[in-house]
């Protein structure tokens, strides 16, 4: 069994600012965030939390089929700027280093 953590390349959100509703007058707010690792992985995140166990939300597959690319869409329905927190594991149980996830919703921003 490896026990090596694997390693995300690569954890964002896009976009980066939402500048508009998912549809008028709707209240919510859209992203997807993207995760990359070096290697098949298990991935989670959470507002709140920074520990894996406890992380709420589920990438796609979880617990089911490990992907090198995990890519989930996020919802939110305030405008500010959001810090989520996500980590991947191995099929081991072997989690990355926690990496930080932030966007913005902002629709004063002109669309560009």
């Amino acid at each position: 069994m490896d026990t090596t953590a694997p390693e995300i390349i690569s954890a964002f959100a896009a976009p980066e600012t939402i500048r508009e509703e998912t549809l008028p007058s709707s209240g919510e707010y859209l992203t997807t965030f993207k995760m990359q690792t070096d290697r098949p992985t298990f991935c989670k995140y959470s507002s709140t939390v920074k520990t894996m166990a406890e992380m709420e939300g589920l990438f796609p597959g979880y617990d089911e089929a490990p992907h090198n690319i995990n890519i989930v869409d996020v919802i939110v329905n305030e405008q500010k700027k959001y810090i989520y927190y996500a980590n991947c594991e191995t099929v081991a149980g072997v989690p990355a280093k926690m990496k930080e996830i932030t966007f913005t919703v902002n629709t004063k921003e002109p669309l560009s």
